[in-house]
């Protein structure tokens, strides 16, 4: 028997009895912690409860605008006149108001920030979810890629034994299991490298779940486009009112140059100079500001920076949304569905048929070894390309085409 067809037998030997042990091991895995399972352990977590907390609280604040009227004031005045000869005593308060109705526009500006509250609450939930589902893919490609270099390098540890194994015995050349032993040198380097990026990829996650997450399993991919138009973005409408506050804002400092009415009233008790009772009457009075020296300049100057401030944040948030969503949905259609499947142990047990029977040197062999390690690991990369396309149209929109994940969102963002 030819002395390489003989080694063939037991490199294809060994391969199959340890691919179907690594199948058999693989199947006892625990079950992989799904996409919805992670929103809503992360959006459980102390510290994102604490920062929608913090958005809500912000919120209610903004839309508590001033009272109406001021509040009231108490007056007392006693006078006496010189050698104690007669008294008067008065108590009576004073209320002020605003010609300008400045207050008022206030409390407008108010509510039309309180309106936004909701939208700004909505917008941190959605950004929570982005950022851990974008998370969550870092994670599942690390790891994607890490399983197909360990597949790569136990492919490679097993023809550097199989080989060993013959060249002892006198049937191979140690030439050839010697560069075998390189390659997989070379590649349990490129293995360590992922290792550590997938460790890092991990620690990203356990931040937002609070636990290391060992595996877990992605929404299936939609091929729907994203749903909705930039307009539904919730920082986009809450920018809108507070654009419109912002407007209301103005008015009132433009009022609040009118003068302010105070008007003064009271009981009061005049006593005589002889000691009789005290004559009781009444008294009332008001006061008007005279606006000569301050018109409120600082307050206008400041309400109008604040406007345009409020304008440039909406345009700069309408532009940012369509470049986001056109870059978005160009990246998905160029995309386009995903290549087919690569079955990389067929290619291996033929690229290994070719040696064995003379019909490849070992350069191509280990040149194979490379190609379906190369491209095992570049499909993981394809398909976290084009979810990720998937993902940043979704979060432009404010929409997801997953059913679940949808559905989450609008239960979270109540």
């Amino acid at each position: 028997m030819d002395q390489r067809g003989g080694r063939g037998v037991i490199i294809i030997t060994t391969f199959c009895s340890s691919f179907i042990a690594l199948s058999w091991l693989g199947a006892g895995s625990a079950q992989a912690a799904t996409e919805v399972e992670l929103l809503r352990r992360a959006l459980s977590m102390p510290t994102l409860q604490a920062e929608l907390a913090a958005v809500e609280a912000r919120g209610e604040a903004q839309g508590s605008g001033p009272a109406l009227l001021a509040n009231p004031e108490l007056t007392a005045r006693h006078e006496q006149e010189g050698g104690g000869a007669s008294t008067t005593d008065a108590l009576g308060g004073a209320l002020s108001f605003d010609l300008g109705l400045s207050t008022l526009a206030e409390r407008q500006a108010a509510d039309l920030r309180g309106r936004a509250a909701p939208s700004r609450s909505r917008a941190a939930v959605l950004d929570a979810i982005c950022t851990v589902r974008g998370a969550a893919l870092d994670q599942w490609q690390s790891q994607e890629q890490l399983r197909a270099l360990e597949e790569a390098l136990a492919r490679l540890e097993r023809l550097e034994r199989d080989m060993g194994r013959l060249a002892e015995a006198g049937e191979s050349s140690g030439y050839d299991r010697d560069r075998v032993a390189l390659a997989r040198l070379t590649l349990a380097v490129e293995r360590d490298r992922m290792r550590v990026e997938a460790a890092h990829a991990a620690a990203a996650l356990a931040g937002w779940t609070g636990e290391p997450v060992p595996q877990l399993s992605l929404a299936p991919s939609s091929g729907a486009a994203g749903r909705g138009e930039p307009a539904s973005d919730p920082t986009l409408a809450a920018l809108r009112l507070e654009r419109d506050a912002a407007q209301r804002s103005l008015a009132a400092s433009r009022r609040s140059t009118l003068p302010d009415l105070v008007i003064e009233g009271g009981a009061r008790w005049d006593t005589p100079a002889n000691g009789g009772a005290g004559n009781p009457g009444f008294e009332l009075g008001g006061a008007l500001e005279l606006p000569l020296f301050d018109w409120n300049r600082a307050g206008r100057s400041d309400a109008q920076a604040s406007l345009r401030e409020a304008e440039a944040a909406l345009l700069r948030r309408e532009a940012e949304l369509r470049a986001r969503v056109e870059a978005a949905r160009l990246s998905v259609e160029q995309l386009g569905a995903a290549p087919t499947g690569l079955d990389a142990e067929a290619v291996w047990t033929g690229a290994v048929a070719r040696y064995v029977q003379g019909e490849a040197s070992i350069d191509e062999l280990l040149e194979a070894a490379q190609d379906v390690a190369e491209a095992s690991a570049a499909m993981a990369v394809g398909e976290a390309l084009r979810r990720r396309a998937a993902l940043d149209l979704s979060c432009a929109l404010g929409s997801f085409p997953e059913p679940e994940i949808h559905s989450l969102y609008e239960e979270l963002a109540r």
